[in-house]
């Protein structure tokens, strides 16, 4: 029996790989079978690993905009992470269902959702609370209601600083950039977005880059230059 839970084990963990290259190859179709399968042979074993890949079904659902079926794998997901008691994976999940909700412009259940990852968490999971923050601070400038936008992001700024967090303190600057753009304070937008810019750089991260010169460029434009 320990020889054939191992063969599953070993099985899984190669399908998992093998959709996972599928995936980088943008072959969508055949890395969501391939998670599935994986899923179904992690959930006779009942082991965690399960969860994640309902997650990488729902992200590959999430980037071709099937968002029904994305939530669907994400709410599977959480089920699995609850009834195994994960509650780290129960956070990030709540997160994802959040920023689907967001997507779909149905900002009330996002807001819950993300209320809810909150409660979930404990006070030392500060990178787990960073990224709620954000993803609120998302909700509230989508829905056009800034000042709780700002809120949730200068906690979200605070916990990136006080980690250390590169990445999720250009995220909250950006964020931070584009409400004050929506507010007519472009000045003070273009000064953060510049200061993303630059630590952009830094980081190394080219996608990033691309995303501040973007938003860079709307604020220009906003203000006029050309």
């Amino acid at each position: 029996l320990a020889e054939k839970t191992k063969d599953s084990l070993l099985r899984a963990d190669c399908l998992s790989r093998l959709a996972t290259t599928a995936r980088n190859r943008l072959r969508f179709s055949e890395a969501v079978e391939l998670y599935q399968q994986t899923a179904e042979i992690y959930a006779g074993l009942n082991h965690e690993a399960e969860i994640s890949q309902h997650r990488y079904i729902g992200i590959l659902y999430e980037s071709t905009s099937q968002y029904e079926k994305a939530i669907a794998a994400f709410e599977m997901a959480l089920k699995r992470a609850s009834a195994q008691k994960k509650n780290q994976l129960i956070s990030k999940t709540l997160l994802d269902l959040a920023r689907v909700y967001r997507q779909r412009g149905l900002y009330p259940q996002a807001e819950s959702y993300v209320l809810q990852a909150e409660e979930s968490l404990a006070a030392t999971e500060v990178k787990e609370r960073l990224d709620a923050a954000l993803e609120k601070a998302r909700i509230y400038w989508y829905r056009g209601t800034y000042r709780l936008a700002l809120e949730a992001q200068q906690l979200a700024l605070k916990l990136a600083l006080d980690i250390g967090d590169l990445f999720r303190r250009i995220q909250a600057l950006n964020i931070q950039g584009l409400i004050l753009m929506n507010q007519g304070d472009l000045g003070r937008a273009e000064k953060l977005i510049q200061e993303a810019l630059l630590l952009s750089k830094q980081s190394g991260r080219k996608s990033e880059e691309a995303s501040q010169l973007n938003t860079l460029g709307f604020i220009l434009s906003e203000s006029g230059q050309y």
